[in-house]
């Protein structure tokens, strides 16, 4: 078997595929997609353990402060050239 993120982005992959709304991710249970409003489990994964959920939303949480991160500064970025601006036109 793959490793957990490996597997991890295989599913958000198919997930797209599907046009899920939803990839749900327990701790003992099977991996789930929302697809239309209805929950359906993706039979063909393992059942979820503590270790490999905890890296997924590790995973995700460091992805998100990193996405977070870049457009922060690119929003700073934009301020400090808007600033900039304007004071060389006065």
């Amino acid at each position: 078997m793959d490793d957990i993120l490996t597997v991890f982005n295989k599913v958000l992959v198919d997930a797209c595929q599907r046009n899920a709304s939803d990839i749900h991710l327990c701790v003992g249970t099977p991996w789930k997609y929302r697809v239309n409003g209805l929950i359906t489990s993706i039979s063909e994964l393992p059942i979820l353990i503590p270790p490999d959920t905890e890296t997924i939303v590790r995973y995700i949480v460091t992805l998100s402060r990193n996405v977070l991160t870049e457009k922060l500064m690119i929003s700073y970025i934009f301020s400090r050239i808007l600033t900039v601006h304007t004071q060389w036109q006065e």
